[in-house]
């Protein structure tokens, strides 16, 4: 997966490392600002946006530095030009997820079934479970850690790319009401035909409503994935179908036309659901509740990605 940007001025922001937890959790910032690390920056009953940004396999905090300054450099002019009284600071945090950056253990094991590494998808989906747990357990003691964040009004977004955006998909539906708003970027909403299809090409979705017995009489070796795995999964798939919280809960969920490697049609039985099939970017609403938008673009994060992303967050 690659990101097509760069970033611009990245000195003008400043980062903030903090152990919460054991875990390094980072922070990009514009020190000029209102900010929880300095007192003498910020007044009394101050506003400020916090985003969560979670990076794909095989990545790290570092990429979502590289992102998260750049979202910074489109955030800033733009929320002058709407609000040049009032300019809400925006925070970016992020940490690594397990088995990734500074907390690799095996790198083997973040590699896919071709390149030979036969637990794949027992890997990717604990890897998102772990996410939930570390980032709710980031979360519920970051004010213990960052006391002057108490002296804001926040406003909570989670982000995240790939297996990042699989993260967010998990964990706002697991934990409603902890974030105000949700940035899924090439990630799905049906996780088991995601990776079953990716085992064996079967051509279906929603797997996740199958028997075991169904499964298992389709694919070629089961051993990739046994039946504890599919109960798991199918489980916390359904659970997604049904308890996403699309009406209070603000979505901008963005996929790649041509992604093959996080297939949009995983997702599209969700997504017909709620009435919300995806649509071109110059149809992006930033009032709307719950939109997805569609890019002529593959497994990446892209320029106009970028630039989505920080119109929408400007006008949360």
């Amino acid at each position: 997966m690659s990101n097509i940007f760069e970033v611009k001025e990245p000195s003008k922001f400043a980062k903030k490392t903090t152990l919460i937890g054991g875990i390094p959790v980072h922070a990009y910032y514009n020190s000029a600002l209102a900010n929880p690390f300095d007192e003498s920056t910020f007044a009394e009953a101050e506003s400020l946006k916090v985003l969560f940004l979670l990076h794909g396999l095989s990545r790290s905090s570092d990429t979502q530095e590289e992102i998260g300054k750049t979202i910074l450099h489109h955030y800033y002019p733009l929320v002058a030009e709407v609000s040049s009284d009032n300019i809400e600071p925006l925070i970016i945090f992020s940490f690594d997820h397990r088995n990734h950056g500074a907390r690799l253990q095996d790198s083997s094991r973040n590699l896919n079934y071709k390149g030979g590494n036969d637990y794949h998808s027992a890997d990717m989906l604990s890897y998102i479970d772990a996410a939930t747990h570390d980032l709710k357990n980031i979360i519920d003691f970051l004010p213990g850690y960052i006391p002057l964040l108490s002296n804001f009004k926040l406003t909570k977004i989670l982000g995240g790319v790939s297996l990042g955006g699989h993260s967010v998909i998990r964990f706002v539906t697991a934990y409603p009401g902890v974030f105000d708003g949700a940035i899924p970027i090439v990630g799905s909403f049906d996780l088991t035909s995601l990776y079953i299809n990716r085992l064996q090409p079967l051509g279906e979705t929603q797997i996740y409503n199958s028997s075991y017995k169904d499964i298992k009489d389709k694919l070629l070796d089961i051993k990739y994935y046994p039946e504890a795995l599919f109960l798991k999964s199918a489980k916390d798939d359904s659970f997604v179908y049904h308890n996403y919280d699309i009406n209070k809960l603000k979505t901008l969920a963005l996929f790649g036309k041509t992604d093959k490697v996080v297939t949009l049609d995983h997702s599209i039985p969700f997504l017909d659901k709620i009435n919300q099939l995806p649509k071109d970017r110059s149809l992006l609403d930033v009032n709307e509740k719950f939109q997805a938008i569609h890019y002529p673009a593959g497994h990446v994060v892209n320029e106009e990605m970028i630039d989505d992303i920080t119109k929408w967050l400007v006008y949360f």
